[in-house]
């Protein structure tokens, strides 16, 4: 005996299981949407998290730095092209001085 399926004379689908199959379709749908925003959510708190990581470690560079204030200007006319590489100008209103 052979297996003989039988098919809607109009060869369609039913309707319930039309119905049931757009539903699938659309929790599908909705799953993904939910993992993709979730992605999304995570990456963005990463990047802010990388951000606010970069700003904080500025910030720590510029505290920790050690200044020197050079009053007279003839010392900077004296330097040496290698020494005048490694000057910087800076605010020095809210830095520790030597």
């Amino acid at each position: 005996m052979s297996k003989v399926t039988k098919k809607n004379p109009s060869g369609k689908k039913s309707w319930s299981k039309k119905m049931q199959l757009k539903q699938w379709r659309g929790d599908v749908l909705a799953k993904s949407a939910a993992i993709e925003a979730k992605k999304q959510k995570k990456k963005e708190s990463l990047k802010e998290r990388q951000r606010i990581n970069m700003i904080r470690q500025e910030e720590n560079a510029r505290k920790s730095e050690v200044v020197q204030v050079i009053k007279d200007p003839r010392k900077i006319k004296k330097m040496k092209r290698k020494q005048l590489r490694y000057l910087e100008m800076r605010d020095t209103t809210n830095m520790k001085h030597v």
